[in-house]
């Protein structure tokens, strides 16, 4: 039952209140098949002349501990099903890491600012425990050494109408893992793509933000981490994937297509240059 409505929420993205008008339905619909069984479990007791003194007795014996009513009590509520999955799944807890102040220009004052971040390593660890993944360990072209490899996503999204005031108040920058040792078929898969941290676009500080993911991946690369039946495992960094906005932010490239002088980050050709009739 917990992995259907873990389904459900994070891999087919329903609302939590879709999520749990559908818990509420079902709780119904159970108690209500339970009933019926009851009443005819009942009625062919006495057809067969049990005394009816046993027959409450056994009734209520082979309703009494329902393994899914019983699951779906422990499931009733958003609070009691998110409990669960921490305590029962691989779950990562995400940190919520500070970065430089921002100064206000009217007051001078520092304004806090902060990231949510999920520790690289930990992720590991846990993806290397679920034996069911039988993940094959692979050496880079740089390397002679088995290890992890890994892909980095640098994506963007709005939490509003991305039109209208509130545009690009509420965007939210993100970055994901891909491991890149799961067959070609199954790295992009929602449940195989792992959040490594988000922030608010207007809160990006470049050094501090992508400072803390390259030391830990540096970590990663030199130390590794250790795993239970496989010893010290390390992982690399292949690539960076992302779109024209988001290589150029991971980069620290400008960011600005339309009027920059400098546009390209392949190449140092001038805005005026490339739009010259004869370029």
């Amino acid at each position: 039952m917990s992995q259907f409505y873990m389904k459900l929420e994070f891999e087919l993205f329903l609302p939590v209140s879709t999520v749990q008008y559908i818990v509420n339905e079902l709780s119904i619909l159970q108690t209500q098949t339970e009933q019926l069984m009851k009443a005819r479990l009942i009625k062919r007791l006495q057809a067969d002349g049990i005394a009816p003194e046993k027959i409450e007795s056994i009734a209520n014996f082979v309703y009494a501990n329902n393994p899914i009513v019983t699951a779906q009590y422990k499931l009733k509520s958003d609070y009691l099903r998110k409990g669960i999955y921490k305590k029962n799944f691989e779950y990562v807890e995400p940190q919520k890491k500070p970065l430089p102040l921002k100064k206000n220009k009217a007051t001078k004052a520092g304004r806090p600012r902060f990231l949510y971040h999920v520790p690289i390593q930990e992720t590991v660890k846990k993806i290397l425990k679920d034996k069911s993944l039988n993940l094959g360990l692979s050496s880079p072209k740089f390397s002679e050494e088995e290890g992890l490899l890994k892909d980095f996503v640098d994506d963007a999204f709005e939490l509003v109408v991305p039109i209208g005031p509130a545009k690009k108040k509420h965007k939210i920058l993100v970055v994901y893992l891909m491991i890149g040792n799961l067959p070609i078929h199954l790295r992009t898969h929602v449940n195989s793509v792992q959040l490594v941290a988000l922030w608010l676009d207007k809160e990006f500080d470049h050094n501090a933000v992508y400072g803390i993911i390259v030391e830990e991946l540096k970590l990663l690369e030199t130390d590794g981490v250790f795993i239970e039946d496989r010893g010290v495992v390390k992982a690399s960094l292949v690539c960076i994937v992302g779109d024209n906005l988001g290589s150029h932010r991971a980069g620290g490239f400008v960011e600005n297509f339309s009027k920059s002088l400098y546009f390209c980050r392949f190449c140092h050709v001038k805005r005026e240059d490339f739009f010259a009739p004869n370029c």
